[in-house]
């Protein structure tokens, strides 16, 4: 059997979050990145799935059957439904710091290590590829790029953390080339998988000294910013009679009665993990959504920022499919403290705002309020097909 190899530099610009970050050979893992990247290979190919050879399959078969027919699956998966393409990868760093996380919105679901450690290399990462069939090495060497300018790993990577770009032949990052690969990326989305993800840039408005804890810093706050004060106005503004979460739980910390309303979570539309913690006493409640033990966040912010500027910029990709999966299921959560107390069992289940919460009509109303003087933030939406910039 014929193998090909493949080397291409990476240039990290967060750090990935390493539950080993003190092992020498801790970086990115071949272990995460392959899988990702086969999934990404057989979702490249979906173009061809309007070959009308195998119209109206399920199209994970379908994509499995057009790898399987190019002799790109292992062989020992060739039958068996498995995705697993045929080539190896290694991925080493010369260079490396162990770089200590708190502060940059590396926090963890209680239970786990409260040690944030994460490993960033200042210079470049060596990415070896061996493929043994050559077609397939091709379509690699095709979407890398793209691929990496469209995923960041490890923990928080929705976040920002873990996030690489393919460095070109001269050495230099392609940093300025990660929005046009991402507008791309957004483009195939939207004519392939018939979606409607949309692309944000955020912009914090201060200039200053760039480096990736400002930039992990701002991502974490501006999370912060619309998933309380501006989430809560909005949806109130759009029915007030609406009791959220805080209320909730503040009377039970307070041993009040509840208001009567429509009891909503309103924040879990923005992602939610099974634990929450409230106010300044500490208290921990368990959140609970039938079989859901947590759910990510729809925003996914990809950085953009360059050492030599002074300014922050990071994308956000915004798709559609993800909340509405949630919506589709539509859970009922339940919320208790972890206190003894009677009030605890008579706390009423509550649902998601899904009857008034519009994902895109919420991040006009985030541009809007961008737009005010006192704003740290300037955001706006990216048109992926020209590149011209939308209100």
């Amino acid at each position: 059997m014929g193998s090909w190899k493949y080397e291409v530099k990476l240039r990290q610009l967060t750090p990935l979050i390493h539950f080993q970050a003190e092992q020498p050979q801790a970086t990115l893992r071949a272990t995460e990145v392959k899988p990702k990247l086969d999934r990404f290979l057989l979702w490249y190919l979906a173009p061809e799935r309007f070959s009308g050879i195998l119209s109206g399959k399920d199209e994970k078969k379908l994509l499995l059957e057009i790898a399987r027919s190019k002799k790109w699956l292992l062989p020992m998966v060739q039958g068996d439904g498995s995705a697993a393409l045929n080539y190896k990868m290694q991925i080493s760093a010369d260079e490396k710091d162990k770089i200590d996380l708190d502060g940059m919105g590396a926090y963890f679901s209680v239970g786990q290590d409260d040690k944030k450690m994460g490993v960033f290399s200042r210079g470049l990462i060596n990415l070896t590829i061996l493929c043994f069939n050559e077609e397939l090495l091709g379509k690699i060497k095709e979407v890398l790029p793209m691929f990496f300018a469209v995923h960041n790993f490890g923990f928080r990577q929705n976040k920002g953390f873990g996030s690489f770009l393919v460095s070109d032949d001269s050495g230099e990052n392609s940093l300025g080339k990660r929005e046009d690969l991402v507008k791309k990326y957004v483009q195939m989305v939207n004519q392939n998988d018939n979606s409607q993800m949309r692309i944000y840039k955020l912009e914090y408005k201060k200039k200053m000294k760039v480096d990736f804890e400002l930039v992990l810093k701002i991502i974490n706050n501006f999370h912060k910013y619309i998933k309380s004060k501006l989430l809560f106005n909005y949806v109130k503004s759009k029915d007030n009679k609406i009791i959220n979460e805080k209320e909730i739980m503040n009377a039970l910390v307070n041993q009040k009665n509840l208001s009567k309303g429509k009891y909503k979570y309103i924040r879990g539309v923005l992602g939610f993990a099974n634990h929450y913690t409230f106010n300044k006493k500490k208290i921990k409640f368990n959140l609970t959504a039938g079989e859901i033990k947590r759910f990510p966040s729809p925003l996914y912010f990809l950085p953009v920022y360059d050492m030599e500027y002074d300014k922050v910029k990071c994308l956000i990709l915004v798709p559609s499919k993800l909340l509405k999966r949630l919506y589709d299921i539509n859970p009922t959560i339940e919320i208790k403290p972890e206190i003894n107390d009677e009030k605890a069992k008579k706390i009423p289940t509550i649902e998601l705002p899904r009857d008034v919460f519009d994902l895109y009509k919420f991040f006009q109303y985030l541009i809007t309020a961008s737009a005010k003087d006192d704003n740290l933030y300037n955001l706006h939406r990216i048109n992926e097909k020209d590149g011209v910039d939308n209100g």
